[in-house]
This record gives structure tokens, sequence and C-alpha cells, in this order.
């Protein structure tokens, strides 16, 4: 809603004159026709403050836009004022990039880090999701994997960007089970796993502790 209180606040600075009424009205941008009915302005009418603060929040609230500008233009050759709202789109997503190491697909990403199509990129949403591929690859070995994901505009959106440092692939050199019985770790052994030389994976590594334990 910070967006919403900035526009507020700028409209605020360019109070109405006395008498002062709306010329004609317009909001810039590709979707001007599905959000006009969002705009209770009618041309000939007195400025009404509140009607443009009610067009920003709800055309705000359709999560489309990271904000939204209003600009008062005032004219000496014509009488009235025209109003004019200025979306600024949000980063939605319209695909995912990887960059760096290739060790996972876009796809793999995407279901990974559960990203939608058209679901805006925040930063916390974006900060959430390197977290989520970086945990991905600490499961397939990658235990250093550095994952620095990015919001890139594009046309009609954003790429989700994700910078991966894989780091060297970390493999089991070596495996024992703790027991204060020492007899009765020696059938355990038979279910480390991963096995020496195999790919360190955490899910391995829990499902033998299952194991064990039943």
């Amino acid at each position: 809603m910070l967006a919403f209180a900035l526009a507020a606040a700028a409209l605020a600075a360019t109070p109405a004159a006395e008498g002062e009424y709306v010329r004609t009205w317009r909001v810039a941008s590709e979707d001007a026709a599905q959000l006009a009915a969002f705009v209770g302005l009618v041309p000939g009418r007195p400025l009404d403050h509140e009607a443009v603060r009610r067009a920003v929040e709800l055309i705000f609230a359709t999560g489309r836009y990271e904000d939204v500008q209003v600009e008062i233009v005032r004219t000496h050759a014509e009488p009235g004022v025209e109003v004019v709202f200025r979306p600024v789109p949000a980063p939605l997503l319209v695909a995912v990039r990887v960059e760096g190491d290739r060790v996972l697909s876009p796809r793999a990403i995407a279901r990974t880090a559960r990203l939608r199509s058209g679901e805006p990129l925040w930063p916390a949403r974006l900060e959430r999701a390197g977290r989520d591929v970086a945990l991905a690859l600490a499961r397939r070995g990658r235990l250093e994997a550095l994952v620095e994901p990015e919001a890139r505009r594009v046309a009609r959106g954003a790429l989700a960007v994700f910078r991966i440092r894989a780091g060297p692939r970390v493999r089991v050199a070596a495996a024992r089970v703790e027991c204060d019985d020492a007899a009765a770790a020696i059938p355990l052994h038979a279910l480390v796993r991963p096995r020496l030389g195999e790919t360190y994976q955490k899910e391995k590594a829990e499902a033998a502790r299952e194991s064990m334990r039943r």
C-alpha cells in the first residue's frame, strides 16, 4: 500500500483551485480500457480528490502494478484540469532463466520454487525462491551452492533470473554408525546411505536414519 500512499501524497501536493473542475481524464496504460472502470471522475464536475484516491487504490489492488502515479495537468488555453493516471507495471513473471552453472533447468527451478506465470516478483518472493533452489541443490550434494535471484524487466513483465554457482558435488568419503552397543551397530552399517563414493543426498541419509530406527 506504500505506492498508493505516495500517489495520494503527490495528489495532495497539487490542490484544486476554488471551483476547479475536471475537463477530462485518462489512464496512460496499455490496459486503459480495463482500468477505466475504476475511475469515477466525471468531466464537467468539480475535481474530487477522494474519487482520485479511490481509483488509485482500486488500480493498485489488482496486484498488477507496483505504483500508480497521478498527474494534474493545467493549461492556460483551456479551463479545468486533465487528470492522468499512470500505473507502473509490477514485475510479473514471464519466464525463468538460468545463468552461470546450468545444473537445473528453468522448468525444474520453477517447479522447485513454485513460481507461477504472471505472479509478481517482489523481493521477498524472489528471496524465498532463491532459498528453495539452494536447498534443492544442497539435497543433490551441492552443499556450497550459491543462488542469486533477480527480477529482470522485459516487455509485459519480468524474467526471474537465477545466477547459480553450483560448487563441487560432495561425495561420501567415510561413514560410521555410533552406538553404545558395538554388536548392534554392525548390522546397521548395511543400511548406511548414501554409500561410500556416492554423491551425498540428504533425502537418502534421512531415509537411512529411519530404516535404522525401525
